[in-house]
């Protein structure tokens, strides 16, 4: 309020009192309780917040008001209090408008409030010396309590520590009756537990009860907080002897079972198991023949969105008498939108049902599905020999949100749960099949433990009926781990698998199903063209996801190029925004070579405005808040081709704030050859700037950006990295305006990289960054930053640097000098692949596969290696991959990398080079399969390869923390690298021939395995 009756309102703080009992006073003079406008009628108050130094008290003080002109009343509500670190921790007031504004109580919700009258009483305004004081808290309760680790006499508790964390610790008080304890509960052994950090245990405990458990802080002798619920929890029954079997019929939870969700704090039934009501869609009464109350299952219906552990958890299992341990169990999954014993495909992602065993070490995953059959299916899991003896347990794990978008149509099914001695012939499980294709699909599955000596049988069928043990096989002696199944695209296929052992077959796993063919995409034709997302910017991350399988031709416009292609063409819509706009097709998959036309007008009468076989289209000269639409086909002309992709329409973003000289960004040189904090910098919409011409691609100079950096060396490296479209690098000294061009570099392989070695101390130097090429929509990402490079240490053979097995270095080349090579031919001889060398050394203390990669170079390198001294030196072989490499790496850097057989003892020589002059930076050398005497084991455990010669999928025997598997022909070549690997590899994409699978443990034990492909 501004000089109204004279008032006019302010806002003052100030100090007052001494230390260490100052307070802070905030005053509000003349303010209005209310918004207006008025200058004929305003009331007034005063009022102060005062905060105490040492007690932490918090008051809020008030006099009385007065109207300073007129006399209309105003009313309302206001919020009075404090707020806490979140809006569930409140101090507040509450009064109604019957009740006085000084008669208010403490508030009840975050969102209470204090109703006042500027001319009525109730509820009236604060009157002079009303005063609400807050005292903060001195000791805090522990929060996030939780119990876990259960056995049938102990639980795990866990909990956060407050802030300041107890000095004296932490009190557990458990009780099967859900009373809270209060101050004068008397705490013992029988009811408590003491700990100074979580978690602590309980234990003592009763089998098969439930617990209820409250936790206080102890801050000091006197000093505790509330105690604070941490919910309940229940034992665990005694260990239950196998053979065992659960039906589920009893239509509830069985006794000593248990349905909790860990990850979840409401209480709806659907984030839990359910053993009875009616399982709906794609597990109704027309493909699930089994009553209500007779399994267990969990509804896919909402809540879901984040539910990932809806689990089941089986009592304790004694598998002491069991030989040969065995895990059997009924599941159904038919995810469909329709009730109706016809699939109807729903837009939302599968759930994933999870099968896992707990011996005491840990859960150890054993089963996964996701697929869908109209059928309930049996898979069976035999344990490994190390469980026997020992007591289990069994955890049924359903992920009702495995992508995000979790629905209702997806309910998992679980019946005829069994612990049992393993059968003579055991059968394969997780029955799967891969991407169907328009002939057909490969079917997968996972081997029992001995792969059985007869292969598999594989039962193909139009119909849903199980075939018998004399049903006749499809496929038999099939000795991997799949088998394609050819079909008529519309036909839905039934496919069963069983073991065959010799003398004996196993039961019959399956069915999984699926059908041959394509459903038009709801774009396919114009009419119906996805809108797209218009993004800010060029990098896409509003994207939609298209497909052009099952697509038909269209019969508008015809594009001006691949028009052959058309036979599959989807549509999409936007609205322009700019006269700008970028449309790009990512992630294509199947077919690469997809193509793109936009248009204006309307659908039966187009007009192309632009037409793109690459994957980039962009459209210029657009009309703003005009609708266009984009055509997306595959450039071929079989109707079969197809691609998924995502597509993104982009805007130019703002110029950036370097677009010119004068405001080229300042960088920090580093005192190292390391890049220790490099800057991001995009030439996406910048101009040509004016001035002295670089020297280097300077036709590109359309969308420069600048920066600057003041030499600490005479000698400094200009670091540009980019992550897509080359760019090109021109150094300057002067000032903007009055440039002189130094150096330029525009080479290809990931950078640009510039070496000065002339610089003036204390000189101000001007870094002119741009895309190589001269095309106008063509602009680069990149990175960049100054450093100071030093010569190696290691610039000579002589000096070479020991690599640690399976160790990691890393340097800068820009000094090092060009060595001449050996005599010893080893890939190029031309002096241009010998720039900028450095040497290591490796020593290899096995016989084996050795890898050397240079895959963290930032320029082309060159990579070689030898044996023999610095006087006389051998290559290793002078054979592309194995003595040699100059690429093999991902990215753009053409970094290399090779593998050879090493032998045990020998010193090998690394020289790492550039392959230009102007080649060069950081990079970093990493080796594999060069095991230290320390690392050398003995092989207690032999593993082994089977089926072996292989076809297809090979099974390894012992996987238990295995790294990884490189996959080396006979001439030394890596293959194929896979890493994390299961019981369970692919190696269908080898020609027929030998092979050495290297095993690399995480425990640096390296075991290797002959393979033959057939």
């Amino acid at each position: 309020m501004f000089n109204i009756g004279g008032r006019t309102g302010n806002v003052s703080w100030q100090t007052v009192g001494t230390a260490p009992n100052r307070e802070i006073v905030f005053q509000w003079k003349d303010f209005r309780p209310a918004y207006s406008t008025s200058a004929t009628s305003a009331y007034t108050f005063n009022f102060q917040i005062r905060l105490q130094e040492t007690t932490g008290k918090v008051m809020t003080v008030y006099s009385d008001g007065s109207f300073a002109i007129g006399s209309t009343a105003q009313s309302g509500t206001r919020q009075i209090g404090l707020r806490g670190a979140t809006n569930t921790d409140f101090n507040n007031r509450l009064n109604a408008t019957s009740l006085a504004f000084i008669s208010s109580t403490a508030g009840t919700a975050n969102s209470s409030t204090q109703a006042f009258n500027t001319g009525t009483t109730p509820p009236g305004m604060p009157t002079l010396g009303l005063t609400y004081s807050w005292m903060p808290q001195a000791c805090f309760a522990p929060s996030s309590i939780s119990a876990a680790n259960f056995t049938p006499s102990s639980a795990q508790i866990s909990w956060l520590a407050p802030s300041p964390v107890p000095t004296n610790g932490y009190v557990v008080y458990y009780s099967t009756v859900n009373t809270a304890p209060t101050s004068a509960t008397v705490l013992d052994a029988s009811n408590s537990v003491s700990g100074a950090a979580s978690p602590v245990t309980v234990g003592g405990l009763s089998p098969s009860t439930t617990y209820y458990i409250w936790m206080k802080s102890n801050c000091s002798a006197t000093e505790s907080s509330v105690w604070v619920s941490g919910g309940s929890f229940k034992t665990l029954c005694p260990p239950v002897a196998a053979p065992f079997a659960e039906s589920f019929s009893s239509g509830v939870l069985p006794t000593c079972w248990t349905s909790v969700n860990p990850t979840t704090v409401s209480t709806n039934a659907n984030v839990f198991w359910k053993f009875t009501g009616v399982a709906d869609y794609g597990a109704s009464a027309a493909n699930n023949p089994r009553p209500s109350g007779t399994f267990a299952w969990v509804d896919a219906s909402t809540p879901n969105l984040g539910e990932h552990t809806v689990q089941l958890l089986s009592p304790l299992i004694n598998l002491t008498g069991l030989a040969a341990p065995y895990i059997q169990f009924d599941w159904f999954k038919n995810h469909s939108s329709s009730t109706s014993t016809t699939p109807v495909a729903s837009p939302y992602d599968n759930n994933k049902l999870t099968v896992e065993v707990n011996n005491g070490t840990g859960w150890v995953t054993v089963f996964t599905g996701t697929s869908n059959v109209p059928a309930w299916r049996t898979e069976g899991i035999a344990l490994p020999l190390s469980y026997v003896g020992s007591t289990i347990q069994l955890r049924f794990t359903v992920d009702k949100d495995v992508a995000g978008n979790g629905y209702f149509y997806d309910d998992v099914l679980l019946d005829e749960v069994q612990v049992m001695e393993a059968p003579a012939c055991v059968m394969p499980s997780s029955l799967n099949f891969n991407t169907v294709t328009s002939t057909g699909a490969q079917v997968t599955w996972v081997a029992p433990p001995s792969a059985p000596s007869g292969g598999y049988d594989v039962y193909v069928s139009t119909t849903n009926v199980a075939p018998t043990s004399t049903s006749t096989p499809t496929f038999s002696g099939v000795m991997g781990n799949s088998q394609t199944v050819t079909g008529v695209s519309g036909t839905t296929y039934y496919v069963w698998v069983r073991s065959n052992c010799g003398s004996s077959q196993s039961m019959w796993s399956g069915p999984v199903t699926f059908t041959v063919s394509y459903v038009a995409p709801a774009n396919d034709n114009c009419a119906g063209a996805v809108s797209l997302t218009v993004n800010p910017d060029f990098l896409c991350t509003a994207f939609t996801a298209g497909t052009t399988y099952g697509a038909t031709a269209s019969t508008e416009t015809a594009p001006s190029c691949a028009v052959a292609g058309t036979n599959d063409d989807v549509w999409f819509k936007f609205t322009a925004t700019n006269a700008l706009h970028r449309v790009a097709l990512n992630n294509v998959s199947a077919s690469t070579d997809v193509a793109m036309a936009a248009y204006s007008g309307v659908c039966g009468s187009l007009v192309q405005v632009a037409c793109s076989d690459p994957n980039i289209m962009d459209l210029t000269g657009l009309t703003p808040g005009t609708q266009y639409l984009v055509r997306v086909w595959t450039v071929s002309a079989t109707a079969a081709t197809g691609a998924t992709f995502e597509i993104c329409l982009g805007t130019p973003p703002p110029p950036p704030a370097n677009d010119d000289c004068v405001n080229a960004i300042s960088l920090v040189p580093s005192s190292t050859g390391t890049c220790t904090t490099p800057v991001s910098g995009s030439t996406a919409s910048a101009s040509a700037s004016t001035g002295t011409a670089p020297t280097c691609s300077a036709t590109g100079i359309n969308d420069d950006v600048w920066y600057s950096f003041t030499a600490t060396s005479t000698t400094h490296l200009v670091n540009v990295t980019y992550s897509d479209n080359a760019t090109a690098t021109q150094v300057y000294s002067g000032t903007c305006g009055s440039l002189t061009a130094l150096a330029c570099n525009s080479t290809a392989y990931g950078n640009s990289n510039v070496l000065l070695s002339t610089l003036t101390v204390g000189q101000t130097y001007y870094v002119r960054v741009y895309s190589a090429v001269a095309t106008a929509a063509t602009t680069s990402n990149f990175q960049i930053c100054i450093t100071t490079p030093v010569i190696p240490t290691n610039d000579t053979c002589a000096t070479a640097i020991a690599i640690a097995p399976n160790g990691t270095v890393s340097g800068n080349n820009a000094l090092a000098t060009a060595d001449t090579l050996p005599a010893s031919t080893c890939g190029s001889a031309s002096p241009t692949a010998t720039y900028n060398g450095v040497w290591y050394t490796v020593t290899s203390q096995v016989s084996g596969p050795v890898t050397i990669s240079a895959c963290g170079t930032q320029f082309d390198a060159y990579l070689r290696v030898y044996t023999g001294d610095c006087t006389t030196l051998t290559c290793v072989a002078n054979t592309s991959g194995v003595g040699y490499a100059d690429a093999g790496c991902p990215g753009n850097n053409n970094a290399p990398t090779l593998t050879f057989n090493a032998t045990a003892g020998t010193t090998y020589y690394v020289y790492l080079s550039s392959y230009a002059v102007t080649d060069m930076g950081s990079f970093t050398i990493t080796t594999s399969g060069t095991l230290g005497t320390s690392n050398v084991i003995a092989e207690t455990e032999k593993v082994s390869v089977y089926p072996n010669p292989f076809t297809d999928m090979v099974n390894i025997s012992n996987v238990k923390d295995l790294k990884s598997v490189s996959v080396v022909d006979m001439s030394g070549r890596l293959v194929k690298t896979i890493a994390n690997p299961g019981r369970q590899i692919n190696l269908s994409e080898l020609k027929a021939g030998l092979y050495i699978l290297k095993l690399d443990y995480k425990d640096g034990t390296v075991k290797t395995v002959k393979a033959i492909k057939k």
